[in-house]
């Protein structure tokens, strides 16, 4: 069977009339303001301004104490515990930093807001 007769198959093909009238114009017209509201988006008013600029802080904070580490790190491979510090330390505030950077992302670039309170979710909000 071909495309076109597959198509041709699937306009050919009826709703039952119990099922189209099934619904009132009141459960129309609530499933469609829930579909519209569903279609709208939060703005980033919804996260607390205290979580984001932690992230970026972290992300920052964490990105200059890695690179930091590992300039000091080949400028002077004897003394490794200092460079080696730092490493660690960027290492372990770009880990979070990043993921809520990436949550971030994710928040805009969602298509509506089920996607969206999901992504709150994640987010450390009390």
């Amino acid at each position: 069977m071909n495309k076109a007769q597959k198509l041709q198959q699937h306009d050919e093909m009826e709703i039952p009339e119990t099922v189209m009238h099934t619904q009132s114009r009141s459960d129309l017209s609530i499933s469609m303001q829930s579909y519209h509201n569903d279609q709208t988006k939060f703005g980033f008013s919804v996260i607390p301004s205290k979580v984001i600029a932690m992230t970026a802080m972290l992300l920052l904070v964490g990105s200059t104490f890695l690179i930091f580490g590992i300039i000091l790190l080949i400028q002077s491979p004897g003394k490794y515990q200092r460079s080696l510090s730092m490493i660690i330390l960027g290492v372990l505030m770009v880990i979070p930093g990043a993921y809520y950077t990436i949550l971030l992302f994710k928040f805009r670039q969602a298509h509506n807001q089920a996607e969206q309170r999901q992504i709150l979710n994640e987010f450390p909000l009390d």
